[in-house]
C-alpha cells in the first residue's frame, strides 16, 4: 500500500513537471500560430500513447468498440485548430 502512494506520488510530481516544462517551451517558441503551437504540445503525447497501446498489443482494427480504435482516431477528425 504505501509503495503505490509513493508511485502516485511520483507520477503527480512528474506530470507538474512535465506540464511546467511544456508551458515554458510554449512561452519560448515567440509568435507561432496557435495551430502549430496545439500542434506541437500534442504531438508527444500522441507518440507516447501509441507506443503504449502498440506496446499493449491493441490496434486500431479491433472495430469500433474498443477504445483503442477511437483513441487512434482522434487525430482524424480532430483538424478544428488547422481550418
Amino acid at each position: 500500500m504505501l509503495k503505490q502512494k509513493h508511485t502516485a506520488i511520483l507520477y503527480i510530481l512528474l506530470a507538474a513537471l512535465f506540464f511546467s516544462g511544456m508551458t515554458a517551451f510554449v512561452h519560448l517558441s515567440g509568435d507561432l500560430p496557435t495551430g502549430q503551437k496545439a500542434l506541437f504540445r500534442n504531438l508527444p503525447a500522441l507518440f507516447i500513447a501509441a507506443f503504449t497501446l502498440w506496446r499493449k498489443g491493441i490496434s486500431a482494427e479491433r472495430g469500433a468498440r474498443e477504445p483503442a480504435a477511437h483513441v487512434l482516431a482522434v487525430p482524424v477528425w480532430y483538424h478544428g485548430p488547422f481550418m
